[in-house]
């Protein structure tokens, strides 16, 4: 596992630990067995609540940084067995008792020996294993977005709290259960959620899941909003992504794709197709669902499964999109026309572009030591910077082209809020403060409300609020999210 490709291992096992898809205890532990050796033969480990590189130099661990072009090698340990030493006793002979003495006396040294060496080995270990300093999370340092398969802990089969639209895939389709008319009284699970200990170094508690929905509570009746809503839905039981749409009043939830088709961050364009990136085994990489319900690619597009976080331009004719396909595995983003796939720009470095609905901008994500959001004309130009914040992402136009949502776990106790800024600069804020997780927003056409995916009260759902932060309603529960939620996105029209 080279340098890079750990660092990668790490800010996913941080995302899962967020998530809620892993304790503490499992992400220390898969830390610990990511051991890269340097050609010079150095160890090397990152920290568990830094993300910095330290490396042994024989009685602890030192901080350091690896070379640039570094591969390195993962360590794996070897035991030898060392068979015990035994002495025949023939029967019916006596032993002289000079043997004995020399018996008894050398067998106390040999046990006196090898309790030395478990010493020594017991403090090897505990030097080796124990003295990673602490560390925050650099997110904005190695970009925080991985693609190796996320399994997380089993919980129960889907089921769905919206109003349901006949699924048009004849897979059988998650039970659906309409919302009642007062607030229901939500049942937290029986798994506890993880300790965020020392992730990343400000003190991160225990997300809370209380024993009934947190204020305010939904209305109960659907908001008087336009709009739909295109998302992903995960399914733990058979582990899939599917994606969904949905009105932004919480009826007409209808199924877009099941399995064997399957994927995450659908962005919807003017014309009624929904660009995403393939989760299918034969059909990685970025794909179209058309309006009739077919899975396509694009005219000449060469398949790369790196290729991820796609947005149409609102004249469809060219999508932008993320990607490492490059041989230095960096993230770059890429413009490429929908006609035939050819590759206009290749602009470096960035992850969860989003086009402006007037074309020509696109907001996205800067990474490694650019981190924050950033506004750019489509051919690379003319770049700003408008957030300063390494794990600040998922932004979304709102409809006149003048502001962005987004979500940041910054000021947040390591929990995702959904923020708002200027497309300009300034006028930055917080619209979502509290114990759950609020992510993915995305604006709806009225360009006064923002809709997101939210876990209060213990379960994933979609949630809709003014563009001020108030008047939160409830459309939608029992949506669990992706597993690769920071690939993903939820888009309006």
């Amino acid at each position: 596992m080279a340098f890079q490709e750990t660092e990668r291992r790490y800010y996913e096992l941080v995302g899962k630990l967020k998530a809620g898809l892993i304790t503490q205890a499992q992400f220390e532990s898969e830390l610990r067995q990511m051991v890269v050796q340097d050609s010079a033969g150095r160890y090397w480990m990152l920290g568990t609540r830094t993300g910095k590189w330290y490396y042994y130099d024989g009685s602890k661990w030192v901080p350091g940084e690896p070379a640039p072009a570094a591969g390195g090698s993962t360590i794996t340990s070897t035991v030898t067995r060392v068979e015990p030493v035994t002495r025949t006793i023939v029967t019916g002979q006596p032993v002289p008792l000079a043997d004995r003495l020399r018996e008894a006396l050398s067998t106390k040294v040999l046990m006196a020996g090898l309790a030395g060496v478990l010493v020594v080995f017991c403090c090897s270990l505990a030097l080796f294993t124990a003295a990673v300093p602490d560390n925050p999370v650099r997110l904005a340092l190695a970009g925080a977005v991985t693609r190796p398969t996320l399994v997380p802990s089993p919980t129960a089969s889907l089921a769905i709290t919206a109003t349901e639209t006949p699924a048009a895939s004849p897979t059988a389709s998650p039970t659906f259960t309409p919302l009642p008319s007062v607030a229901p009284s939500i049942t937290p699970t029986a798994t506890p959620s993880p300790t965020e200990t020392g992730i990343p170094a400000t003190p991160k508690p225990t997300v809370v899941v209380p024993t009934s929905p947190p204020a305010p509570t939904p209305t109960s009746r659907p908001p008087a909003v336009a709009g739909r809503l295109f998302f992903t839905v995960y399914d733990p039981a058979r582990r899939v992504n599917e994606i969904f749409a949905m009105n932004a009043n919480g009826t007409g939830l209808t199924k877009l794709i099941s399995a064997p088709n399957q994927g995450i961050g659908p962005a919807i364009s003017p014309d009624g197709r929904v660009v995403f990136q393939s989760l299918r085994d034969d059909m990685r990489g970025i794909a179209v669902i058309n309006p009739d319900g077919s899975v396509v690619r694009f005219k000449n597009y060469q398949v790369f499964v790196e290729d991820a976080m796609p947005s149409w331009a609102p004249d469809v004719r060219r999508v932008v999109f993320a990607s490492n396909r490059s041989g230095d595995k960096l993230w770059r983003l890429y413009v490429m026309r929908t006609d035939n796939s050819y590759i206009e720009r290749e602009i470096p470095f960035g992850q969860y572009p989003s086009w402006s609905p007037d074309g020509g901008r696109i907001a996205y994500r800067g990474i490694y030591d650019q981190g924050g959001l950033w506004v750019m004309n489509p051919d690379g130009s003319g770049k700003v910077r408008l957030t300063y914040s390494g794990n600040d992402t998922s932004p979304s136009w709102s409809p006149d082209g003048g502001r962005l949502a987004y979500m940041s776990d910054e000021d947040s106790n390591g929990l995702w809020e959904i923020w708002i800024i200027n497309a300009g600069g300034g006028g930055r804020r917080r619209l979502t403060d509290n114990t759950s997780n609020d992510m993915l927003p995305t604006w709806l056409p009225d360009n006064a409300h923002i809709a997101f995916r939210s876990n209060r009260g213990g379960s994933w759902g979609i949630w809709v609020m003014d563009a001020s932060g108030g008047g939160l309603q409830r459309i939608a529960d029992g949506l669990p999210i992706s597993n690769f939620f920071m690939e993903d996105r939820m888009s309006s029209q």
